[in-house]
């Protein structure tokens, strides 16, 4: 093997306390499907933030997403017409600061970042009329924020350059990254951003991030000298904790999405403070919906997290094949849902907290066949995609995590039809599952009472 590079030291000053990144070790007795099942376990008891009872949370928000930029008048006028019992959390969305309307096509939104104050024109009392909307009908204010970047013209940047960073890309023109590294700038965003949720009376913080953070703390660790390399990167995301861990505690009960332009914050330690409320912005920006994308993104991810919502602003919510596509612990919608399909939302989000698996995971060349079964209450279902251009219009699966002994009753949502075997013939003998065309699924209820 040839080393292309020596590798480097580290070297820490006098009186410097570095850490490194939490790391879980997990046991566990089978195949590989077992692995994954105890780790979406200890991800839910151990690794998933509290509600206000001290619980892990097992269910996240169903929420009807607002674009910030339409205003706080227009936004309260259509969360009127939204029909009430099927939303628990209204999401505004970027737009909503700065001095320049914009809508959610233009990058206005994203010029005014560093600007992080209410527009008048839009906002003129805050958030307030906003929040007491939300509580009259009994639902929780999510807000978006985006604090790691700011322009170059913006008030936060001119008002306080030393808490930027210079930029390491010279291509990454006119934005510059927040300095979580220094302690004093942490302090200050910790104060800065705890007074505006307090005055906004927001339940949830949608945390975002648009901006490659390593070509600064590259530079960052350059400008100390030699074998310093990594030391920016450490300080940062340790005071990022810090920054995190401290607005929820001056703001109890106060939950985080983990944005960062869609699941790219996932690691351990940010999915104990934090959950992931949009899976992904592949979806955003596409001339088509690629449902099987979005699908087989959050298929893969459940392997893993047990929590995370699917992003159904772009969707034509009528289509079966899509609403599905997206199913998870939540949902983001941005307008109204027919009551059939919300209703099988809520029975499979209800039985999504099992062992999983992924009987034919398959992007665009075959039919995808994702299982979820309850051991302790033997209770779950059965989700089939078959793409557009799939040639195939059946497929058999084996079951899994079923009890050998025990009677399962299978009923296909979509047709009626019913089969009952023991969960031996089922794992041995396997479901033929038909999907007569493309672009179609089918859901199969297990032992639904």
């Amino acid at each position: 093997m040839r080393i292309e590079h020596e590798p480097k030291e580290l070297r820490a000053l006098a009186q410097e306390q570095l850490r490194t990144p939490m790391m879980v070790l997990q046991f566990f007795k089978g195949d590989r499907d077992a692995g994954h099942n105890a780790w979406r376990q200890l991800i839910l008891k151990s690794y998933t933030p509290a509600d206000e009872s001290g619980e892990p949370i097992r269910k996240l928000p169903i929420a009807y997403n607002l674009w910030g930029g339409a205003g706080s008048a227009n936004n309260i006028s259509y969360l009127a017409k939204v029909e009430e019992g099927i939303f628990d959390t209204v999401w505004i969305d970027a737009g909503w600061y700065g001095d320049v309307p914009s809508t959610s096509s233009q990058r206005i939104w994203s010029e005014q970042l560093g600007n992080i104050y209410f527009s008048d024109s839009l906002y003129p009392n805050g958030f307030r009329d906003m929040d007491a909307a939300t509580e009259n009908r009994g639902m929780d204010l999510l807000i978006w924020l985006e604090v790691e970047r700011a322009g170059d013209k913006s008030m936060l940047y001119k008002t306080y350059p030393q808490y930027y960073m210079p930029r390491g890309n010279v291509n990454a023109m006119g934005y510059y990254l927040y300095d979580f590294s220094n302690d004093e700038a942490t302090d200050f965003m910790i104060d800065f951003l705890s007074d505006i949720l307090i005055d906004a009376g927001a339940e949830w913080y949608r945390i975002d991030s648009g901006k490659s953070s390593r070509y600064d703390w590259r530079l960052m660790d350059k400008n100390q000298g030699e074998n310093r390399t990594g030391i920016h990167e450490i300080k940062w995301i340790t005071n990022f904790y810090r920054f995190l861990d401290t607005v929820r505690e001056r703001i109890p009960g106060l939950m985080i999405d983990n944005c960062a332009g869609g699941g790219r914050r996932l690691d351990i330690e940010m999915m104990s403070r934090s959950v992931p409320l949009w899976r992904t912005d592949y979806s955003v920006g596409l001339d088509s919906d690629d449902d099987d994308g979005v699908r087989y993104l959050a298929a893969g991810l459940t392997w893993w997290l047990p929590l995370s919502c699917g992003g159904a602003a772009n969707f034509e919510y009528t289509d079966v094949y899509s609403w599905r596509s997206m199913f998870g612990t939540g949902l983001t919608v941005g307008a109204k849902v027919d009551p059939t399909l919300l209703n099988q939302f809520l029975i499979c989000r209800d039985l999504m907290l099992g062992d999983y698996y992924m009987l034919s995971h398959e992007y665009k060349d075959g039919i995808a066949v994702y299982e979820f079964i309850d051991p302790e209450t033997s209770e779950g279902f059965i989700m089939a995609f078959r793409p557009d251009g799939c040639k195939e219009a059946k497929i058999t699966c084996q079951l899994k995590g079923l009890n050998p002994e025990k009677n399962y009753r299978l009923e296909n949502d979509d047709t009626g039809a019913t089969g009952k075997k023991t969960g031996k013939e089922w794992m041995e003998d396997g479901l033929t599952i038909s999907v007569p065309n493309q672009k179609e699924s089918v859901l199969i209820y297990i032992n639904r009472k």
